[in-house]
């Protein structure tokens, strides 16, 4: 299995122009890789199902008409090729794996982050979508608020966004703390699996939230990028 997610930051030149910032550098984008970048922005996609996600953006976006014209007149080689000129570029990451966890975990482990605040067209989008659901005014923003290990775990990738690296920073304290003869039993290396495990889904909660971009993908893995 193989799942996409969008690199980098959005934002618009002094023409209007649609542009992704990215490793320090600024990246125009044009036509369906607008659609493509935007449908995983936020988002972890199997590349296999990602042209319904692209046709239904474009036909939120009021492009072209109804779902089923939509259908006959994009063709999926056109949003291939937008994801693999994405990758190429380092604006799409790939993560590869036998199911989806296991392919998002070697996503996240590919990427660097960087705490992402939110604007206050989200903050108001949120809270509109909560009022209209019946939730209460906390509960309407209850989706983005933090609890206080996301709070610790997002100051911990502000010093650092390397996500490989602070699982490795986990890893040796638990070494540190294990002692020599447990770490030889099979229950260590199971341990060790529990804590990558919980680590990461705490990292994709953060990202559901909206509260970290992916700023950048590992050299290493940008020269795979055609995955």
């Amino acid at each position: 299995m193989q799942i996409l997610s969008a690199v980098g930051k959005k934002t618009m030149d002094k023409k209007g122009r649609f542009m992704v910032e990215a490793s320090g550098e600024e990246y125009y984008l044009v036509n369906m890789e607008v659609y493509v970048w935007s449908a995983l922005l936020w988002n972890f996609v199997d590349r296999n199902d990602l042209d319904g996600y692209v046709l239904s953006l474009m036909g939120q976006a009021g492009r072209h008409g109804d779902g089923d014209w939509l259908q006959r007149s994009v063709k999926s080689s056109e949003i291939q090729y937008c994801v693999s000129r994405l990758l190429r570029r380092g604006l799409l990451v790939c993560g590869e794996g036998e199911c989806a966890e296991k392919a998002v975990a070697d996503l996240l482990l590919k990427v660097f982050v960087i705490p992402n605040r939110l604007p206050l067209s989200l903050r108001f989008r949120a809270f509109c979508m909560g009022i209209s659901h019946g939730f209460s005014v906390r509960g309407a923003f209850a989706g983005m608020i933090m609890n206080e290990n996301e709070k610790l775990l997002l100051g911990k990738l502000e010093r650092s966004g390397n996500i490989s690296l602070q699982l490795d920073d986990l890893y040796r304290v638990l070494e540190e703390n294990a002692k020599w003869s447990f770490r030889m039993l099979p229950e260590y290396q199971e341990l060790r699996e529990t804590i990558k495990l919980d680590f990461l889904l705490s990292v994709v909660q953060l990202y559901k939230k909206k509260r970290l971009t992916i700023q950048c993908v590992q050299e290493c893995a940008v020269s795979e990028a055609v995955c």
